[in-house]
């Protein structure tokens, strides 16, 4: 037996609060009687060999303590019923197929298992029949913006001041006031729009990635791009890009089976074991045990999520304490500072006998200094540059009222454990222990043949391995099976022929589960 030992340290905010864990790779012939450690260098000696520890490294996992969120849909529990009349359409874009039942729930699947995936060809026809796969997005143009800024109790005042101005044909004053309105209206506009400019700026930062089976090979894509009839990897640890269905697996010994968390949709607690031919794994839903390749079905509005998402964005948002606030205070002192200029403008007509001009003009220069002109567009330019500083620091605020809900937060609860990091690991060459005939080459060899290595890493530590060890070796070798890491388990386990024809295995994890 050959065992490999290796260590990362995940760096804590402060020197006492890391700490190191261990992740061990153990190589094994598949025949107990023939016992003999493997090696990439295909060297066997003649003899059995007791179990040995043949090398301990220290990977270091680099971060970067940040602030951010996740763009996680918060929605209320959701319950979508499928049509299970094959000659109704639930979908213009996707007309279904006989449904599946299971209990309470059927699904509608259009697409049969696909374990060949598709070409760039099909995938670029389907694209641009189906469309992308992502919701759209409630967009303001930016002269609606402009134009909102121009309009209100306050511009409204200013406005009939202007007009009095320019019928007085008093140019200077009329100039001036106008000047003053779009100058708002302006600054409003620039400070929402760069606030929004930012906001999409991280999420197209934050687009999340697919992985699938393309021209022969997987490949690593972004999410939108995946269409209906795409075979996909749906594997521990990642979210379901679309609408999937669970392939089988006619040869394999065991029923492909996943757990699939789809709390954020249906509000269930509990992870939902998904087979072939029972549930179909949502998009938005993440994959929080096993890996398994599947089949996009729906993609887009057409999903669960999306017809949910829709149903949600039909809603009208809403704006905010603030918002009605500053509407009832800008109501009132509009009204007010108008009442009082009319009385003004009588006193001074009936009282002191003014000219009508001198009278009007006094009467306009009182309603500009009497209303706070820009109050809303202060407020406004104020949660603008909130929203800003947030999205600096990942933050995505997706409406200006929300930093006005945050702000009267008294205690905020979350879920998530632990210090954020870049999820990122590198290996440290730190007291390298390599026994006869060992190096670091072959020990990052035997960590590679326990993954996907012919595929896009899905995890930090494969991405680690992946990254330093020479993949060329490992090509040498023909993976019979491959059993993903599973946490009930705490490693990776994969079967593998060498090129002298002997099986053997590898297991990649923690060292107190591999050595018992």
């Amino acid at each position: 037996v050959t065992v490999s030992v290796l260590y990362w340290t995940v760096l804590g905010p402060t020197p006492r609060a890391s700490r190191q864990l261990p992740v061990c790779v153990l190589a094994f012939e598949s025949s107990p009687a023939a016992a003999r450690p493997i090696t990439p260098q295909h060297k066997r000696p003649t003899h059995a060999a007791p179990p040995r520890i043949v090398a301990l490294l220290k990977p270091i996992r680099a971060f970067r303590e940040q602030q951010h969120t996740s763009e996680t849909t918060t929605s209320r529990t959701a319950s979508v019923t499928h049509n299970t009349n094959t000659n109704t359409s639930t979908s213009p874009q996707h007309p279904p197929t006989p449904a599946r039942a299971m209990g309470e729930e059927t699904i509608e699947v259009q697409y049969a298992d696909n374990h060949d995936g598709l070409t760039s060809a099909e995938a670029a026809a389907r694209l641009k029949q189906f469309g992308r796969n992502e919701l759209p997005e409630k967009t303001t143009p930016g002269w609606v913006i402009f134009l909102k800024c121009l309009w209100g109790p306050m511009p409204i005042a200013l406005w009939i001041a202007i007009i009095i101005e320019f019928a007085l044909q008093n140019w200077p004053d009329g100039g001036i006031l106008t000047a003053i309105q779009f100058g708002n209206a302006t600054i409003g506009w620039y400070e929402t729009t760069k606030a929004g400019d930012a906001v999409a700026a991280l999420k197209q930062s934050l687009k999340p990635r697919a992985t699938v089976f393309r021209d022969g090979q997987w490949q690593d894509v972004d999410a939108a791009i995946v269409v209906p009839g795409d075979k996909v990897k749906l594997a521990s640890g990642s979210a379901c890009p679309a609408d999937c269905t669970v392939n089988d697996e006619p040869g394999a010994a065991v029923l492909p089976q996943i757990d699939v968390d789809e709390a954020a949709l249906t509000g269930e607690s509990l992870p939902v074991t998904m087979t072939p031919k029972t549930h179909m794994a949502k998009m938005g839903s993440t994959v929080v045990r096993g890996e398994v390749d599947g089949t996009v079905q729906y993609t887009g509005t057409s999903t669960v999520f999306g017809k949910t998402a829709l149903l949600l964005q039909a809603v009208e948002a809403d704006l905010g304490n603030i918002h009605y606030v500053l509407v009832k205070v800008m109501y009132g002192l509009t009204g007010l500072s108008l009442i009082l200029c009319i009385i003004c403008f009588i006193f001074l007509m009936t009282y002191h006998h003014t000219s009508f001009k001198a009278a009007i003009e006094f009467t306009v220069v009182l309603l500009v200094v009497s209303i706070p002109i820009a109050i809303e567009i202060v407020v406004t330019t104020t949660l603008a540059l909130g929203s800003k500083e947030l999205s600096s620091k990942k933050v995505i605020v997706t409406r200006l009222s929300a930093i006005e809900m945050m702000a009267a937060l008294n205690l905020l609860c979350s879920d998530k454990t632990g210090t954020l990091t870049l999820n990122k690991m590198e290996i440290q060459q730190d007291c390298p222990v390599f026994s006869a005939g060992e190096d670091r080459e072959s020990v990052l060899v035997y960590a590679a043949l326990a993954a996907k290595w012919r595929e896009p890493p899905r995890d930090a530590l494969d991405t680690m391995v992946l990254g330093a060890a020479n993949l060329g070796r490992c090509d040498a070798y023909n993976q019979r099976e491959y059993k993903p890491f599973d946490p009930r388990v705490k490693r990776t386990e994969a079967t593998l022929v060498g090129p002298d024809g002997v099986q053997f295995k590898v297991t990649k994890g923690a060292p107190n589960i591999v050595l018992k």
